[in-house]
């Protein structure tokens, strides 16, 4: 079983990126960071959105070319390459624009692959994680294991907590005080790809080794499931109760009912007093594979 799924949100653009090649043993989720101006430079909908697409295919491209599985060094390899080959086409496309490196675009990325040659149904696999997106590794006793840097949520639910904050001392709804925490996310949009601050992809900063890596030899892993912030939030919203249910849940093939779900919840609740947030829905995206069930 196999699935990938990607659903735009509020904006005027799907920022996420996901892809799936069974036959070269790759999976990819990249979630674009929204723009905080209106500066676009790029062809497209948004800059994030064509830094996601752009990033997503040079990162398939390259694993899917390589000839031979060799674990989490091959990720991260294909990850700064990529982003090279990525930031080299936006410096051709942003040649005469003015633009600060704040203005520049990122996004989070997931990558995992599997030794598609592997007789066992169950393969080994390897799992790359530069950013907030998620990757559930799921294994044949039942057990699980998520790959997630906390490190830019934990600065965006300060954010929240502070639009909350401002919201209740003007005595009007959380969504009315959103344009109040602008400063505070310039300030956090900063600290990417800086010591103390957050770790993604971006154009001139990408640094790989940075990312959260982990291998897994064959004969344990049944299936694993890679999803963007955005579907995860079906865990804030009361969707499912934890990133764990929504892992196995998703595998099961319920992905879509969950995220029905999670759109529901979202328009339950327009000024985002429920369920504080940055917009009124963001890109939620997945990939799933299931090995157990799979010829590879």
């Amino acid at each position: 079983m196999s699935e990938v799924v990607s659903d735009r949100g509020s904006g005027k653009a799907n920022e996420d990126f996901a892809a799936l090649d069974t036959q070269a043993g790759v999976g990819v989720v990249l979630d674009g960071a929204s723009g905080l101006t209106s500066l676009d430079i790029t062809p497209g909908p948004s800059d994030p959105a064509w830094y996601s697409r752009t990033l997503g295919a040079h990162l398939v491209e390259r694993l899917a070319q390589s000839n031979k599985f060799s674990g989490c060094s091959e990720l991260q390899q294909a990850v700064d390459s990529a982003a090279k080959a990525t930031a080299d086409e936006y410096y051709a496309l942003a040649a005469g624009h003015e633009y600060r490196r704040i203005d520049e675009p990122s996004a989070g990325v997931v990558a995992f692959r599997w030794d598609s040659r592997e007789s066992s149904s169950l393969p080994r696999l390897s799992v790359l994680s530069l950013g907030d997106e998620y990757l559930v590794v799921l294994f044949d006793d039942g057990e699980s294991d998520v790959i997630y840097d906390d490190k830019l949520s934990r600065l965006d639910d300060s954010a929240l907590g502070e639009m909350v904050a401002h919201a209740r001392e003007l005595g009007v709804p959380p969504r009315e005080a959103r344009e109040s925490i602008q400063d505070t996310l310039r300030r956090n949009r900063e600290l990417r790809n800086r010591d103390g601050g957050y770790w993604v992809a971006d154009i001139s900063s990408t640094e790989a080794k940075r990312a959260i890596v982990a291998d897994y030899p064959a004969g344990r892993v049944r299936g694993v499931v890679a999803f963007s912030d955005g579907y995860a939030a079906a865990v804030s919203y009361g969707v499912v109760g934890s990133v764990e249910e929504l892992a196995n849940r998703t595998l099961a093939g319920e992905g879509a009912d969950i995220l029905n779900s999670l759109r529901d919840a979202e328009k339950s609740d327009p000024d985002f007093e429920a369920f504080p947030r940055f917009k009124p829905g963001d890109d939620a995206t997945f990939v799933a594979v299931r090995f157990a069930h799979m010829a590879v």
